[in-house]
């Protein structure tokens, strides 16, 4: 029993040197854009040779500070990186001592983003006081359906399969750019022309 109870205490002796022989450190560093600290940027932390696998990482703060607490000693490689900024990357060597990589000035990356395009379309259904207006231009059917294949996707519309058209059971008054259609069937008018 006294024997299991030292061998106890002695590893736990030799694993504690184990843990306190090991020197973490810190990496802390500013990040600037024309003397402007440059925040929200992210800092990442891979361990040679494997540059892919992230075990670190920080951000920056409003100052533009940043700081990576207990690592270890090895060579790393580390990334900044912030949208709208070229990419900083480097191999660094970390001994037990704290690493200040000091003021880094971190540039807008200005072939990024030349041109913003904003496009939008009218919604298919619109509601007036009169009622409702279909914008057939909105609607996929138009490039090659009909008239009737354009009423078919319309909400509360009812088409039979003569083409028959009726609006909540009831027969309604079809008018084409403002003006009665009198038109017997539907089907002949492409929904392009709507």
């Amino acid at each position: 029993m006294v024997i299991k109870q030292t061998a106890l205490i002695s590893f736990m002796l030799l694993s504690s040197l184990n843990v306190w022989g090991q020197k973490n450190t810190v990496i802390t560093g500013q990040l600037i854009d024309t003397n402007l600290p440059v925040e929200f940027a992210t800092i990442s932390l891979a361990q040679m040779p494997d540059s892919s696998k992230v075990l670190y990482y920080a951000t920056s703060d409003s100052l533009g500070k940043f700081s990576l607490e207990n690592i270890p000693t090895a060579s790393y490689y580390i990334q900044i990186r912030l949208i709208g900024y070229k990419t900083l990357a480097k191999v660094i060597s970390v001994s037990g001592n704290p690493l200040n990589l000091g003021t880094i000035s971190f540039h807008p990356d200005n072939e990024v983003l030349n041109e913003v395009v904003v496009s939008a379309q009218k919604s298919i259904i619109q509601k007036t006081n009169d009622g409702f207006i279909l914008n057939a231009s909105s609607n996929l059917t138009q490039a090659g359906g009909t008239a009737i294949d354009l009423l078919k996707n319309t909400p509360t519309v009812a088409v039979d399969a003569d083409g028959g058209v009726s609006l909540r059971g009831k027969s309604p008054m079809i008018l084409i750019n403002g003006r009665n259609s009198n038109l017997a069937n539907l089907d002949q008018l492409p929904a392009s022309s709507i």
